[in-house]
């Protein structure tokens, strides 16, 4: 049998009410996918701030809150990776343990307030009010 690994990047721009639909509601479908399929333990961290970042505390305070609740709305378990955040904005990354007991960083969801300040594109909210997009990084991964 032949195994093979894919990944592709995404961008979604979307309003803040989306971050929970459009990053860790689907990064939480992908686990439990490709547990079922690879038979492998996946999990879950959250990797918050570093030291060397763009953005004020307030801003990522903010983003790091929205990850955390909706993280915690769907019941699911994570670990915190301190300081291990992308430059941009924190991020949901997907691990899997090997055969050999090996971690490896396979899929990525990272959300990104600060590229919405050099932006001047606006999205129509459901509100009918136009509002600055909220940018996530999403690595999509798969097993084929």
């Amino acid at each position: 049998m032949c195994r093979h690994f894919a990944q592709d990047d995404a961008h979604v721009f979307c309003t803040e009410d989306q971050i929970p639909a459009r990053g860790s509601r689907r990064s939480a479908v992908r686990v439990r996918y490709l547990q079922a399929v690879s038979g492998s333990t996946w999990t879950l961290e959250l990797s918050t701030r570093p030291e060397d970042r763009i953005g004020s505390d307030e801003l990522w305070d903010k983003s790091e809150e929205a990850l955390i609740n909706a993280l915690d709305d769907l019941g699911l378990q994570y670990t915190i990776n301190e300081g291990d955040g992308a430059f941009y904005g924190p991020k949901i990354d997907m691990h899997m343990t090997d055969s050999l007991g090996r971690s490896w960083q396979l899929g990525t969801c990272q959300l990104d307030y600060n590229s919405r300040s050099a932006s001047t594109s606006a999205i129509r909210a459901r509100t009918t009010q136009s509002t600055a997009p909220v940018m996530i990084h999403r690595g999509v991964d798969g097993l084929l």
